[in-house]
Formats: C-alpha cells, sequence, structure tokens
C-alpha cells in the first residue's frame, strides 16, 4: 500500500493562489525564526511544504525565500512592524481552508524541532488571532 500524505492531497484538491502561497512562506518563516535558532527539522518541515506546492511566479522561489528572510529578520527586531507584518501576510489568504492550512504548516513549523518555545507560541498564536479575524 502506497503513502498517502493528507497534506499533499489537501493542496491538490484546493488550489492556492501564488498571493496565499507566498503569504504561507512568510507566516512558515516567521516561525522558523522565532526561537532564532534553525534547525535541520524546520528546514525540512519548510522543503515539505515547498515540495507540494506550485510555484508560479516570475522570481525563483530561491530569490522569494532570500528576500523575505532579510525582511523577516529585519522585522523582528520591532513587535509593532512584526505585528503589522504579520496582519499583512494574513490578509493574503483569502480562503478559510487555506488559513486551516496556515495554521496547520506554521504548528508543523513550530513544532518540528519537538522544541515550542515560548516566542514561537506567542507568534503562532498572533497568527492564528490574525487569520482568524480576517475575513474571507
Amino acid at each position: 500500500m502506497a503513502f498517502t500524505d493528507p497534506l499533499a492531497a489537501f493542496v491538490q484538491a484546493h488550489p492556492i493562489s501564488q498571493n496565499e502561497r507566498e503569504a504561507l512562506i512568510i507566516l512558515m518563516l516567521i516561525i522558523m525564526y522565532a526561537d532564532k535558532k534553525l534547525t535541520l527539522e524546520e528546514n525540512a518541515t519548510l522543503r515539505h511544504y515547498e515540495k507540494i506546492m506550485k510555484w508560479e511566479s516570475d522570481r525563483s522561489l530561491s530569490d522569494f525565500f532570500s528576500n523575505r528572510i532579510a525582511e523577516i529578520r529585519s522585522v523582528m527586531r520591532d513587535p509593532t512592524r512584526l505585528a503589522t507584518y504579520i496582519e499583512t501576510a494574513c490578509a493574503r489568504i483569502s480562503h478559510q481552508d487555506i488559513k486551516s492550512l496556515v495554521i496547520k504548516a506554521c504548528n508543523d513549523m513550530a513544532t518540528s524541532d519537538f522544541n515550542k518555545d515560548n516566542e514561537e507560541k506567542f507568534l503562532l498564536e498572533a497568527i492564528v488571532n490574525t487569520l482568524e479575524s480576517t475575513k474571507g
């Protein structure tokens, strides 16, 4: 019997716009950088999501990552800018099914290294609350 990835099946059944894909990656990167420690497990989690999503942009995914990581590292030094950055990313997600996927992906990222610290919990809660408060 073949192994079926339920997330991949979900993504295939519920098309995600490029705008939503970019927001998903941004929010996952925020959680990834929350504890200021990057682990192989976090990287593997990000790569898993990367493999199951199409990338339909004139910019390469590598270029997108580089630019977003620089932005995220900068905004994480200022709680007000970080909150605005999270709100802006969450506003790009318009479908309720995709909001659920984003919450799952961010939780997967937070738990991938088996150590969800307080900053990861705080940012995950901020993302969930922001997604739940946006219309879509």
